[in-house]
């Protein structure tokens, strides 16, 4: 599939090389720009009704043959699709104490493809790969069956007219395809970088429904916002964090510092860098998210409220907040390169030499917050000695052992001693 580049480069889900990163960027990307431009702009988040479960194995099958795949390659894929038995077994103790299983009689079904299979999210893909041809001139996200599309226009009026038209297009091909579209759990965010008053947020007609824009919707496990400022997210990070150094002071009493430092990686740091690329630029949210971290460094090492910290973070090489945000940003552009350079200029086509990414033209401060912005800023800043590396892999460990040894406490301070 990759050979033939079959599938859809709107799908991220099951795709080697990309990721739920991958799949933010190319979504928020657009929406950045187009309100950089002035441009009314929705995101639509449509939710599916148990999507793997309710594939229709014949037209799946139909879909396969256009792809390509006959003969016996099709009749073995039909084989391992169709004449699947299914059964209910729930164990319970008998009122003499000995353990028994109720079990139902078997019976096959025409739908859904085994999720437990290697092969089964291969075929899903498939069945999903032509979603995107529906959908004429707007930003489309797949995610295996999450679905999301952002819509622009440069007038008001015009933009519920779109968002209909693409929304029928897309319910329509639901339809076809004998999927079920939840528009309960259907969400819209009417994007704005001002707060406009409730007299300007329009509605928008989902399978005849009418769904009025939410505040916030969560989007592949990050808080969007409708104004992209990510506070929801940040917020909820905290939070996290927050019951993360409580459970670090409890074990503190009774665990050695090596159990601590094991428990911090598990409860601290997968939500420090989870998504944040996207999320995690500084601002006064992130200020007090990077205090979080230090109380739970603190924590491990047994120091008072007020001890500082950095020989902390440097003698156990452990990356400060704003030094997580630079690898994971400059680690995405590295590898995402052709994403920054299509809509900027360089000196030389070879963009890994020492070359450095044009900035893009942008018209509002509000640019400056995403990584479509930063994360150019961020990969220029570094020494033309990493950004020449050939291998990707010398690349993360040498920009990982510049910021261990720096040890920044903000995105400021790193650039300023570049």
């Amino acid at each position: 599939m990759e050979k033939n580049k079959i599938l859809s480069p709107n799908q991220f889900r099951f795709t080697k090389g990309k990721s739920s990163t991958d799949a933010m960027f190319s979504l928020i990307k657009n929406i950045v720009q187009n309100l950089d431009r002035g441009n009314s702009t929705v995101g639509m988040f449509f939710d599916l009704t148990k999507a793997f479960d309710m594939i229709d194995q014949n037209i799946l099958l139909e879909k396969l043959s256009c792809l390509g795949l006959r003969g016996v390659s099709h009749s073995w894929i039909k084989s391992f699709l169709c004449g699947r038995g299914h059964m209910v077994k729930i164990p319970y103790i008998d009122k003499f104490g000995c353990k028994q299983v109720a079990q139902s009689s078997t019976t096959s079904t025409l739908r859904g493809v085994p999720q437990d299979s290697v092969l089964g999210p291969i075929l899903f893909l498939l069945f999903i790969n032509d979603l995107p041809s529906c959908v004429q001139n707007e930003s489309i996200c797949l995610y295996a069956d999450d679905t999301s599309i952002s819509i622009s226009t440069r007038d008001r009026p015009e933009l519920e007219v779109r968002a209909y038209e693409q929304t029928s297009a897309l319910v329509q091909w639901f339809n076809e395809n004998e999927l079920i579209l939840n528009s309960a759990k259907t969400q819209i965010l009417d994007f704005n970088i001002r707060n406009p008053s409730n007299n300007d947020i329009p509605m928008f007609l989902v399978e005849d429904q009418e769904i009025s824009p939410c505040s916030v919707t969560k989007f592949l496990g990050v808080n969007i916002d409708r104004n992209l400022k990510f506070d929801q997210q940040v917020d909820s990070v905290c939070r996290r964090l927050s019951s993360g150094v409580f459970v670090l002071k409890r074990l503190g009493t009774f665990a050695e510092t090596e159990v601590l430092l094991s428990a911090y990686y598990g409860l601290i740091h997968p939500f420090l860098s989870y998504g944040v690329a996207i999320w995690g630029y500084e601002c006064a949210r992130t200020h007090f998210l990077f205090r979080l971290q230090k109380k739970a460094v603190r924590a491990i090492f047994k120091k008072p409220n007020r001890f500082f910290c950095k020989s902390l973070f440097k003698d156990h090489k452990i990356l400060t907040f704003p030094s997580i945000f630079i690898l994971n940003t400059v680690i995405f552009v590295r590898n995402n390169l052709s994403l920054f350079s299509s809509e900027t200029e360089t000196n030389n086509y070879n963009l890994r030499t020492k070359n450095k990414i044009t900035i893009p033209k942008h018209r509002t401060e509000f640019f400056k917050n995403h990584l479509v912005y930063n994360g150019v800023r961020l990969y220029n800043a570094l020494p033309d000695s990493l950004r020449s590396m050939s291998s990707d892999r010398s690349f993360k460990k040498g920009v990982k052992g510049l910021l261990m040894d720096e040890c920044c406490y903000s995105v400021g301070e790193f650039l300023l001693q570049r």
